[in-house]
């Protein structure tokens, strides 16, 4: 397993993280591995978010080109028929 080293960590920073280890029962080492972990997850989440929200701008957009009006019932019908 590769090991991480980090110059300067800030003593404030590591006194909370020793202080969540010990509540979670984990030393400093595995505490830093699950937020990092959970930050990543996190991360990953919010450009799903962005990704579904470029989507639903597209979708919008291209009724406007059509011509029809957009209505959110109508558009909330066709996601429960699909």
């Amino acid at each position: 397993m590769p090991t991480l080293y980090v110059r300067d960590f800030p003593g404030e920073l590591h006194d909370k993280v020793k202080k969540l280890a010990k509540q979670s029962h984990r030393s400093v080492s595995a505490e830093i591995t699950v937020l990092v972990d959970k930050a990543l997850k996190d991360e990953e989440l919010k450009e799903q978010r962005i990704e579904a929200l470029k989507r639903i701008e597209e979708r919008r957009m291209s009724y406007v080109k059509t011509g029809k009006e957009v209505d959110s019932l109508i558009l909330l019908r066709e996601d429960r028929e699909r």
